[in-house]
């Protein structure tokens, strides 16, 4: 038997051991995951509900609890939690049994793409570690993805926001609180109406202006948004009006986004060379070439 032979040997031993092990996990008494059911299923994939439901909690309960908690615990995914609004509504543990999921499908992938494409051993186990990698920080991935978009929205949508503030506060009749109640029915659906209804929740519930604005911070962290708030918490301390505040705080947001527009117009030209320039190279020497190859074949 020679080395590629061995080599194919070895993989698909390996690979049969695993398949069965997966089995006798499943069947297995000691990790039963009937009582691991994902509730909120409203924004998730259905097929990988059903893979989390089916083994979910039978790969968990092969990684040991403290490893669990750690990750439950961990700073990224409080974050990424709060950052993005926890979109998919899951717990997270939860959260985790789908980032196992992820990847464990992902070292699946790996393995029959190695075996599919006879890579060698060396190279296999790159890239079904890579995938296994891949897989694991999807959701992580998916969220930072929808906390930057939603952090994209509220700066679109904060400056219309701040002039209805100035607006309405004007004429010293309503409170910052009061105010907000007001021009939230007139805001269009965006991270900022979101955001804000949140805010006067929290105020109604009792929480003070202070309290409820640092929590706004903590889930949508920006210089921005941080100098605006300690600047709306200066204000309510000292007890001065709040209409000239709005008014230059708005000019400032439209001026950030003016920025990041200008940013974005600046990078144009370069994302289109690079999408448009392989296609014109190839394209001018077909040009050139193909005059060419035909003048030589007449010659022969």
């Amino acid at each position: 038997m020679n080395g590629s032979e061995l080599y194919y040997l070895v993989l698909s031993i390996g690979f049969s051991i695993s398949i069965v092990a997966l089995i006798a996990v499943i069947v297995s008494p000691k990790t039963n995951s009937n009582q691991f059911y994902l509730s909120n299923i409203e924004h998730l994939n259905p097929s990988m509900v059903k893979v989390v439901n089916l083994i979910g909690g039978d790969l968990l309960s092969l990684i040991p609890k403290k490893i669990q908690k750690q990750s439950i615990a961990s700073k990224e995914v409080n974050d990424v939690f709060k950052a993005s609004g926890n979109p998919w509504g899951v717990t997270k543990l939860e959260f985790l049994a789908l980032r196992v999921a992820y990847g464990f499908i992902g070292g699946i992938i790996g393995i029959l793409f190695s075996i599919f494409l006879k890579l060698s051993l060396m190279l296999a186990a790159i890239i079904t570690i890579l995938l296994i990698y891949l897989g694991w920080n999807k959701p992580i991935s998916e969220y930072r993805k929808i906390a930057d978009a939603k952090a994209k929205d509220f700066r679109r949508h904060f400056a219309e926001m701040l002039d209805y503030l100035t607006m309405i506060m004007g004429d010293g009749t309503y409170t910052f609180a009061n105010a907000i109640e007001v021009v939230l029915p007139y805001l269009p659906e965006s991270a900022v109406k979101f955001e804000f209804t949140k805010v006067t929740d929290s105020i109604n519930a009792g929480m003070t202006v202070d309290g409820a604005l640092n929590d706004l911070s903590s889930r949508l962290p920006s210089p921005a948004l941080e100098a605006f708030i300690n600047a709306v918490n200066n204000a309510n301390t000292l007890n001065t009006p709040l209409d000239g505040l709005m008014r230059v705080q708005a000019k400032k947001s439209r001026e950030d986004l003016v920025n990041e527009l200008e940013l974005i117009i600046q990078g144009l030209p370069t994302k289109t060379m690079l999408t448009i320039a392989p296609a014109s190279i190839l394209s001018m020497l077909l040009i050139f070439m193909v005059p060419v190859v035909v003048a030589l074949i007449s010659t022969l």
